[in-house]
């Protein structure tokens, strides 16, 4: 769906106006700026004074007629407000209507994938979208993500280790098993340069998306460290990335025969450093960072996790959480250590 000739107007005129905010560091002084362009007179007889609601905050309205797109405008507008702000934080969108009736309609439309406004956001923010009702709690929502994530891997598993039982392959190689093991699986499948080229295609899908979610954590973290633009932190993060991939990519060709670490070649060692490494103290920090007084505090944690409607997190599992669940981790922890040292 594309923006009508007025539509794009009146974005044009919000991404002008954001332009003179930051130049002139006042939203009343934009407005008045804006409007002297257009010969515009403001105040008695012209448009309405600037009302100043919050100080500092660019306050605007767009009004159009009945019928006139006023939410496809809003979602389509969104892009131009973000990469006007700052970029020091990461953004959301608190969406306010008059309304019941108009709340569930506009979110109905909001988490449809197919329309028209929730296909602008996509396209404008490259998919990385998610739409929240203030009555979801956090552990609903998480139980969901992991219930889901699980059934995905269960099914992959469900595919994998079967083939690899009927044709004699380890399942415990690692990166090897997807890379030089199952190409050789799919070569005695009945059609299996089709089956391997989809496997892989799909698989490079599933890298792409998580390779995007994690690019823009280093990203964000980036711009508030630095001050830096978008565009400037983008550049460098790809720079950085493709040196950093060199490794992985040159493992099973030019740099097979280095083994960086006990013996293992470079995909092993950078898999072992991710899988058993990072991934375990990171979940230890962050269970420490939010069960301890000297992080977050459990209290705090509970009270943002219960917020909204659905699933709670239980109060009663604060022991678990607080002693049980480090010491799993810190288990994991060494037992990969002796696995991938003693292997």
């Amino acid at each position: 769906m594309e923006l009508k000739s007025y539509q794009k107007e009146v974005i044009a005129d919000l991404a002008r106006y954001l332009e003179l905010v930051v130049e002139l560091q006042s939203p009343a002084k934009a407005y008045q700026a804006l409007w002297n362009e257009k010969n515009v007179l403001v105040g008695f007889g012209g448009m309405p004074n600037y009302v100043d609601v919050l100080p500092g905050v660019p306050h605007v309205c767009a009004k159009v007629p009945t019928g006139g797109g006023k939410t496809y405008i809003a979602a389509s507008s969104l892009r131009t407000i973000f990469d006007a702000m700052p970029q020091r934080r990461a953004k959301a969108v608190v969406w306010l209507v008059p309304s019941e009736a108009i709340l569930t309609q506009t979110r109905k439309a909001l988490e449809n994938p197919d329309h028209p406004y929730r296909q602008r956001l996509d396209v404008d923010f490259g998919g990385r979208v998610q739409v929240y009702s203030k009555e979801q709690a956090l552990m609903g929502e998480a139980f969901r993500i992991c219930g889901l994530d699980t059934l995905v891997a269960l099914s992959a598993g469900l595919i994998i280790f079967p083939a690899c039982s009927a044709y004699g392959v380890d399942v415990t190689q690692g990166p090897p098993l997807i890379f030089v093991t199952l190409p050789n699986v799919f070569n005695h499948l009945p059609l299996g340069r089709l089956w391997g080229s989809l496997f892989f295609l799909f698989m490079t899908f599933a890298a792409y998306s998580t390779v995007l979610a994690v690019f823009e954590n280093i990203v964000s973290c980036i711009i508030e460290l630095t001050n830096w633009s978008r565009k400037k932190t983008c550049l460098i993060c790809c720079i950085g990335i493709f040196l950093l991939s060199l490794p992985c990519l040159l493992g099973y060709n030019a740099w097979a025969n280095i083994h960086p670490l006990a013996g293992h070649d470079i995909q092993e060692t950078e898999d072992f450093l991710v899988s058993n490494i990072m991934l375990p103290l990171g979940s230890l920090i962050f269970v420490i960072f939010c069960t301890t007084r000297y992080g977050w505090g459990f209290q705090n944690f509970l009270k943002e996790a219960n917020e909204g409607k659905g699933m709670k997190f239980p109060r009663w599992m604060r022991p678990y959480v607080t002693y049980v669940l480090p010491v799993i981790v810190v288990i994991i922890f060494v037992a990969g250590m002796i696995s991938f040292f003693g292997a």
